[in-house]
């Protein structure tokens, strides 16, 4: 029998630490939670170290095989009944699976030698952070640092959003200003600015790079403008709403890869 035991009471201490996670708390220091076979599925390919794994009855008639597989992987297995699995989580629709992952700790120092990076600037929009990790991933940046002041990026939001980018991403959060300028003094830093003079097209791309990104609803903390060595912008047409930082570090993401493609 792949499964450590079978959960029908929604009061269950493992019930009561997953549903703790959509109180935005931090129920377990060094824990975050997986929601969707998409994700628990991403994080297995990858290695990354999954604690425990649930699944729903319904879940468990559907798919034996990816069970079998986890059970062959030494995952630790628990079968929760179905209306006890339908109070876990955000998701309307659950499909019948979350996971507990260890949070990974990156230190710093490993990002020293790396040419490309992304500075999120006190971002607060889970959606956005999420979208700005899978960017990140797919132009081959080398890693993320995250002020103190950003959303926890390891909330439920941001790791749905992220679709699975947390998995292959050195992603350093909550480090000080102090840290971020000691890191940056070796780097060129590029601040996306929606008042800047100069266009992104016309700047010069070549690494090492750090490229900012700022919470759009406030603009740049001071600590970010005083680290940017330059400032660029997206040019819009007349009357346009300003992007949201998702889709404009996109953007910036995707000219710092094309350039490096065509060196």
């Amino acid at each position: 029998m792949p499964f450590r035991g079978t959960i029908t009471n929604a009061q269950n201490p493992h019930i009561r630490l997953l549903r703790a996670f959509d109180r935005r708390s931090q129920p377990g220091e060094h824990l975050f939670m997986l929601e969707g076979l998409r994700l628990v599925q991403a994080a297995c390919n990858a290695g990354y170290p999954l604690r425990q794994v649930f699944v729903s009855d319904s879940f468990a008639g559907r798919h034996p095989a990816a069970i079998n597989n986890w059970q062959a992987a030494g995952l630790e297995l628990w079968r929760v009944n179905d209306a006890v699995f339908k109070s876990l989580g955000e998701t309307v629709s659950p499909q019948g699976v979350a996971a507990l992952a260890e949070r990974p700790s990156v230190p710093i120092e490993k990002l020293q030698r790396a040419n490309y990076l992304v500075l999120l600037d006190n971002l607060r929009d889970p959606g956005n952070l999420g979208t700005i990790l899978r960017t990140a991933q797919a132009t081959a940046m080398e890693g993320v640092l995250l002020s103190t002041g950003c959303v926890d990026v390891f909330s439920p939001k941001v790791v749905r959003a992220g679709m699975g980018a947390h998995f292959g991403l050195d992603i350093v959060p909550q480090v000080p200003w102090e840290t971020l300028g000691s890191l940056c003094a070796k780097r060129v830093c590029v601040l996306a600015d929606a008042h800047a003079a100069e266009l992104y097209w016309t700047a010069d791309w070549s690494g090492p790079i750090v490229l900012i990104i700022s919470n759009e609803a406030s603009g740049p903390s001071p600590e970010a403008r005083g680290l940017a060595e330059h400032t660029v912008r997206l040019p819009m047409a007349e009357g346009a709403e300003s992007l949201n930082a998702a889709v404009a570090g996109s953007v910036l993401m995707y000219e710092i890869y094309r350039r490096r493609l065509n060196r």
